[in-house]
């Protein structure tokens, strides 16, 4: 595992405090990574293929679960699994799932909104869209692809999250239907 420290300064004493530490049955060995000396470094590439490379490393990311179609990353990330209708029928549920979601959705980056739709309280059996999912707008792509690379795959609650990219447009569409 590689580990980098926003005070650099700590590396060198981080390292040589835990090199050597037992944990369980196992030794860490604990050291800086080596560098390649910038005469082994490979030619710049265009920003065509640099783009290719970035996204095929990132595996190809889906739209939706459903579609599998490729859609580039956008500053939407539709979480599934997090929500359940009759959680989002009580107000004091809504806000407390909203928060614990900021939350978590903040520690990779500025978050601009959060929209889970909820179902109508006269009929709550009745169809709306989106439901069941929850949107978050971050300010930058970037922020939106470290979220669902940290988020996807995670337990909550009994279910597994998964996570896919919405076009802005349709998320701005989604928003004016709910």
């Amino acid at each position: 595992a590689f580990c980098q420290y926003v005070d650099t300064s700590k590396t060198d004493l981080a390292c040589e405090g835990l090199n050597g530490m037992a944990v369980g049955s196992q030794t860490l060995t604990v050291k800086r990574a080596n560098v390649r000396p910038p005469s082994e470094t490979q030619p710049v590439a265009s920003a065509a293929d640099l783009e290719s490379s970035i996204m095929s490393k990132l595996g190809g990311l889906t739209g939706g679960l459903d579609s599998g179609d490729i859609i580039r990353p956008t500053r939407i990330l539709v979480l599934l699994n997090m929500v359940k209708r009759e959680e989002l029928l009580d107000d004091a549920e809504y806000e407390d799932i909203k928060a614990d979601i900021k939350g978590e959705c903040e520690l990779h980056g500025k978050v601009v909104s959060i929209v889970i739709p909820r179902p109508d309280r006269i009929d709550p059996g009745a169809n709306v869209p989106g439901l069941e999912k929850v949107y978050v707008e971050f300010s930058a792509e970037l922020d939106a692809i470290e979220a669902r690379s940290k988020l996807e795959g995670r337990s909550f609650g009994d279910a597994s999250v998964g996570c896919e990219f919405m076009d802005e447009k349709d998320f701005k569409d989604l928003i004016k239907r709910i």
